[in-house]
């Protein structure tokens, strides 16, 4: 016994212990495990890869605990995701300076990871390839979503990244090789890696699991879903496209004769960001009514629940649907039409069949131009004209910089006069786009909650600013539907959210709620005695087509007669793949949808003349607004916007012999359009 204590004694000898976790000693180890480990450099990569997966879960699931429990509960996906780093990582073996790609894809992630992390704490939807594709375009609003703090914060850690690894590349040490070794590696690997891929990806479960971008990534893991979605682009092939099937498609749909129509009528289709009937929430009270007149044009105008695909972000996406009439779920995970195939690719759109009838199409849109790259976009749907916040005169901003909606009054006016024949005018807002800050007081008057406030918890003040701009955007409702009914000529308002804002609301809040449905009412300054039920986004065009007696187009006609058929989503995605990705056998191997010449403003900009008086020299001409820019012989110079009719600049800045422009520069600083030039000789 007494030789037992002695050994417990000798084992838990405090000097021992001490000496066990000397600092010295345990550096030493560590160097000694990191030598012991740097000649089994797969045995490295492969633990390197488990910690990266875990550290990464952590970050974008914002938990160490789910983090844990995902790689318990859910093995498979979590080695699925340790392979793709495994697999990047093994690249690097085939350098002599091996680790400086380790460390590269390390931070690159890590990178990814801390981007997903802070882009959840204001939406609900996570960081995907699209979000990198629109990167150019989030710069110019980044100051809404970031505090100048954590600019700087993120700068001072992007630039201690950069210094590392360039330090690292200098003192990394050059290694053997052995080729057939990390070829061998790396080969089984990758085949181990693609084969558990496309365990998953064969099952069309798995584009279930993704309808909701949130949920996929929750099940499958960040890295997975990531390289899913920069991977996963366009429609696949579907197993029954042929020549055969899509003849029979259209000899059904030729089938439908074409209605003979007299067109009476103007069409305006107004998209709301964010924007829900919140009183539609179970466990909220409001001091007031947030959006009484939408309660009015419900109780008193045909109204109906609309699908969207998107969810606290992605208003691109709802537009493709309504404008094009096709269904996203066939596309890639977290895919952006808009960034993808139409950048190169015209297919047919409400503008294109409503123009066969004459109507003149125009898109408007409260916000910079190039967003989504809508400005060269909407030439490929079709559009006549486009007018963006850059060409608006008189707009207001919100508390965060967001244009007011109330300036869509006036422009969707100015639209409807602006030709003689009939006019479709697609018109986008933003007032109530996130992000939601909790520092902004609610103004006196302004709705706030009277229950329900422990249910948003640290977001009760963001949500309180939500109200604000649904009160407001409710008021612009008012305001635009009065300016409507004076006119003489009849027009259909067709009312919508393009999806939910960017709050994670509980099931207790939500109730029967389906967060994927928002609202649509279809006003008219006529009695226009119509019925209308709940559809997809992709169907709305269809169903107002059919209201007004409409049935031209395709797709109009496939909606219109064949969505009671059993396989009607199965022949809608062969469609889809036919126009923009198949041989096109519905219109006999060509693209009849030419891309509009686009003219940028319902109005163009022009210039009448140039005069100089004293220091100053005036440009005068029609519609110029704040964006507008004074070009001399190719030169930027600083304009002072005086009205839309006047522009100064100073008369030292106008060359003796000059040829002059004006140029309408976004936000983020591309030129959106340039009037034709006006040449002179300085008096």
């Amino acid at each position: 016994m007494n030789k037992i204590k002695e050994k417990f004694k000798t084992a838990f000898d405090s000097r021992k212990i001490r000496s066990f976790f000397c600092p010295r000693k345990l550096i030493g180890g560590i160097k000694a495990s990191l030598a012991w480990l740097n000649g089994r450099p797969f045995l490295f990569i492969a633990i390197l890869a488990l910690l990266m997966t875990l550290v990464i879960e952590t970050l974008t699931r914002r938990s160490l605990a789910e983090s844990l429990s995902f790689m318990v509960f859910s093995p498979l996906a979590f080695l699925a995701n340790s392979l793709i780093l495994f697999l990047l990582y093994s690249i690097s073996l085939f350098l002599k300076k091996r680790y400086v790609l380790v460390l590269f894809f390390s931070l690159t992630w890590l990178g990814f990871a801390i981007a997903d992390c802070v882009m959840m704490s204001f939406r609900v939807t996570p960081l995907s390839m699209n979000d990198l594709l629109i990167a150019k375009s989030v710069f110019t609003i980044i100051d809404i979503y970031l505090s100048v703090f954590q600019m700087i914060a993120i700068c001072v850690a992007f630039l201690a990244a950069l210094t590392l690894f360039i330090t690292f590349i200098i003192k990394h040490k050059k290694q053997s090789v052995r080729y057939l070794k990390v070829s061998l590696t790396s080969l089984v690997t990758a085949i181990v890696t693609i084969t558990i891929i496309l365990s998953f990806t064969n099952s069309r479960a798995v584009a279930k699991d993704y309808a909701f971008i949130g949920n996929g990534y929750k099940k499958y893991g960040f890295t997975f879903s990531f390289c899913l979605s920069a991977l996963d682009r366009g429609i696949s092939k579907p197993i029954d496209y042929n020549k055969q099937t899509m003849t029979e498609v259209l000899n059904e749909i030729k089938s439908v004769k074409t209605k003979s129509v007299n067109p009476d009528t103007n069409i305006i289709f107004l998209q709301l960001e964010s924007f829900i009937d919140v009183n539609r929430f179970d466990g909220f009270g409001f001091s007031k009514n947030p959006v009484p007149f939408f309660s009015s044009l419900k109780e008193n105008y045909p109204h109906a629940f609309i699908s969207v695909p998107a969810l606290g972000a992605g208003t691109a996406n709802t537009e493709f649907e309504v404008l094009t009439q096709m269904d996203l779920d066939f596309f890639g995970i977290g895919e952006t039409p808009y960034k993808s195939v139409l950048q190169n690719t015209s297919c047919e759109t409400i503008s294109y069949v409503l123009k066969e009838i004459g109507y003149t199409c125009h898109a408007l849109h409260n916000h910079q131009g190039t967003f989504y790259d809508r400005n060269s976009v909407f030439r490929r749907l079709g559009f006549d004209t486009f007018t963006s916040v850059e060409y608006m005169n008189n707009v207001e901003k919100n508390p965060i910089g967001f244009a007011k909606d109330f300036v869509l009054t006036n422009e969707i006016i100015r639209a409807l006069s602006s030709t003689e024949s009939l006019d479709f005018v697609f018109a986008i807002s933003v007032q109530a786009h996130g992000k939601y800050p909790d520092d902004v007081s609610a103004l006196p008057g302004q709705p706030t909650l009277t229950e329900g406030g422990e249910i948003l918890g640290d977001r009760l003040s963001g949500f309180e600013y939500y109200l604000s701009q649904l009160e407001e955007m409710d008021e612009f409702l008012n305001e635009l539907t009065t300016a409507l009914s004076s006119l003489r000529e009849k027009v259909v308002l067709v009312i919508y959210g393009d999806h939910f804002p960017g709050f994670q609301f509980s099931d207790s809040v939500l109730g029967d709620v389906d967060i994927f449905q928002t609202e649509y009412v279809v006003w008219s300054n006529y009695d226009l005695n119509a019925e209308v039920s709940d559809i997809q986004a992709y169907q709305l065009t269809s169903s107002i087509m059919s209201l007004l007696g409409y049935n031209n187009g395709f797709l109009t006609k496939y909606h219109q007669n064949y969505s009671d058929r059993e396989n009607y989503l199965t022949r809608l995605e062969d469609i889809q793949y036919d126009m923009l990705y198949g041989d096109k056998y519905l219109t006999s191997g060509v693209n009849p949808f030419i891309p509009t010449d686009i003219q940028m403003g319902t109005k163009p900009i022009m210039i009448q003349k140039v005069e100089v008086i004293g220091e100053a020299a005036f440009i005068t001409g029609n519609d110029f607004t704040p964006y507008s820019v004074v070009r001399v012989n190719g030169d930027d110079i600083n304009t002072v916007f005086i009205n839309s009719s006047t522009l100064l600049i100073l008369a030292e800045d106008l060359a003796d012999v000059y040829e002059l422009t004006v140029a309408q520069i976004g936000s983020d600083k591309s030129t959106l359009s340039e009037t034709p030039p006006i040449s002179g000789v300085k008096d």
